[in-house]
């Protein structure tokens, strides 16, 4: 189980330094927000998916929310780990895990309602009614 945790963490980390770059990139020297950087990168994606414009970045992006999905999948299995576990150390670590769990739940919803609103947006400005 400790093993898992680290790998776990490893993973996280390695995702997190992603969208640091990331971050760093767009940031520049303003004072953007994470979630604002974050919704940069979600409208940067679809621009270009759109405009078939830099196909390099939008696989980059699309494979950090792979990233985020294969994550939280983990996350979910390491909760399920600690369902019978009654000690206050393992109850700590149950909790950590689940409020990793929902702020990437909330990251990856996040991108999905934006990438639907976006996506209606543009059929209906294509389609007409």
């Amino acid at each position: 189980m400790k093993k898992d945790k680290q790998k776990l963490i490893r993973m996280t980390d390695e995702v997190a330094g992603r969208f640091d770059k990331y971050s760093a990139d767009v940031k520049g020297d303003s004072n953007l927000t994470q979630d604002e950087i974050f919704e940069i990168m979600l409208r940067t994606c679809e621009e270009q998916r759109f405009a078939n414009r830099h196909p390099s970045r939008t696989e980059e992006i699309q494979s950090f929310l792979n990233d985020l999905e294969r994550i939280k999948d983990k996350y979910k299995a390491s909760l399920a780990m600690y369902d019978s576990v009654k000690n206050d150390t393992e109850q700590k670590c149950k909790a950590e895990l689940q409020e990793k769990l929902d702020v990437i739940s909330e990251l990856v919803t996040v991108n999905i309602l934006v990438r639907r609103s976006r996506l209606s947006g543009v059929a209906r400005a294509t389609c007409p009614d």
